[in-house]
């Protein structure tokens, strides 16, 4: 698979917008330099009448090792971000993330749950953060200041 590119290409509308996921990522590691590394955005998960989002961002942490920060998230009938809940932080060795993903799939229980990948690779040094992530979602790109980051 191409960096960037999905892991599947028949799941639903993407669960979050570029917005969205800026607004979350952003902070994850508040007040540091970032070097972003992959963002694995999961399908909306629903039980009983609740939906939320969960999304995993990783950043570079040196010597062949990732830091993770997992979130989860709802929104409202407006669609901007509601609520935002930090799940989890960890360090790992890069060579386990795939594991690492997977076990997270295994544990929200959804059993047609999946993920797109997307390399966050570029998007700390963007002109545009917010323009960067809509271009890697396919949104149509409209000039928006990007105040978050």
């Amino acid at each position: 698979m191409a960096p960037g590119e999905e892991k599947r290409s028949d799941v639903p509308a993407l669960p979050a917008t570029g917005s969205q996921v800026l607004e979350i990522i952003s902070g994850a590691w508040p007040g540091e330099e970032v070097d972003y590394h992959k963002l694995f955005l999961f399908d909306r998960i629903r039980r009983g009448d609740r939906e939320w989002g969960f999304l995993v961002v990783t950043r570079r942490s040196g010597e062949d090792r990732l830091e993770l920060a997992a979130f989860s998230f709802t929104t409202g009938r407006d669609g901007k971000l509601a609520t935002q809940l930090e799940s989890r932080k960890a360090r790992i060795p890069a060579d386990r993330l795939a594991e690492v993903v997977e076990g997270v799939l295994l544990r929200l229980d959804e059993f047609e749950c999946d993920y797109r990948e997307y390399s966050l690779a570029g998007l700390a040094k963007a002109p545009s953060r917010l323009g960067f992530l809509r271009r890697l979602f396919g949104e149509e790109h409209s000039e928006v200041s990007d105040e978050t980051g």
